[in-house]
């Protein structure tokens, strides 16, 4: 398994690790706002629901955001990826390609376009 590979599998592992953080909890909080307003529950009073959103609306938007971020990195995580194996010079950010030799503008493998670094730049160039 390539060093691309492995890379996109740990992103994904990342995703699933947010996930299951993040889910239990936004659950918990659901679940605790639905009990407040229900009528004749145990955790229901005249201002219960009202206090229950306001105390807990932080870990809803914050969990909410963890979740949909894990979700993106399960399911997806391609602007993540490309970010970051940008980065890393000589290489595809999307097939993890070895470029260092290439001379065209795309990669061959998968035909996406990238741009050479200056260095690669200024060491191609006729004296």
């Amino acid at each position: 398994m390539s060093e691309f590979a492995w890379f996109k599998l740990l992103v994904r592992l990342v995703g699933l690790l947010l996930l299951g953080f993040s889910v239990p909890m936004l659950l918990h909080v659901i679940g605790r706002l639905l009990a407040s307003g229900i009528p004749n529950s145990g955790m229901q009073t005249s201002m219960s629901l009202r206090i229950e959103l306001s105390s807990n609306l932080p870990a809803l938007i914050g969990d909410g955001a963890q979740a949909a971020f894990g979700a993106y990195l399960f399911f997806r995580g391609d602007w993540v990826i490309r970010r970051v194996l940008a980065e890393i010079h000589g290489r595809c950010a999307v097939c993890g390609f070895d470029l260092s030799a290439v001379k065209a503008s795309s990669c061959p493998e998968c035909n996406t376009p990238f741009r050479h670094s200056k260095s690669e730049v200024e060491s191609k160039k006729p004296e």
